[in-house]
């Protein structure tokens, strides 16, 4: 599942290179909470098969809080693309989601 994972976020970041400017950034911000989503996924699996529901608990913890802190990033990217006010209100509400 982690080759997978690695494919398509490389798949994915090569589909970003026929974009520009803020466009791409927030692609590639795109494509890294997917992978980053995936390999939770793998995580959990992985701790399902060969450990405790203390693992599993554990890896769910770290899987959830990476896709979270890549989904921050993207959104918050989201807003890099904007000016005055609304980059203000747009940053505000991506913190606001997020409770950063």
């Amino acid at each position: 599942m982690k080759t997978k994972a690695d494919r398509d976020y490389d798949v994915a970041k090569e589909m970003c290179d026929d974009k520009s400017g803020n466009d791409k950034d927030v692609c590639v911000k795109d494509a890294k909470t997917a992978h980053e989503k995936a390999l939770g996924e793998a995580k959990v699996e992985k701790a399902a098969a060969t450990g405790t529901s203390k693992d599993v608990a554990e890896a769910r913890r770290d899987a959830r809080k990476d896709t979270t802190d890549a989904a921050y990033k993207a959104d918050k990217e989201r807003c890099d693309a904007m000016t005055g006010d609304s980059k203000d209100k747009c940053v505000a509400d991506v913190k606001a989601k997020y409770g950063r």
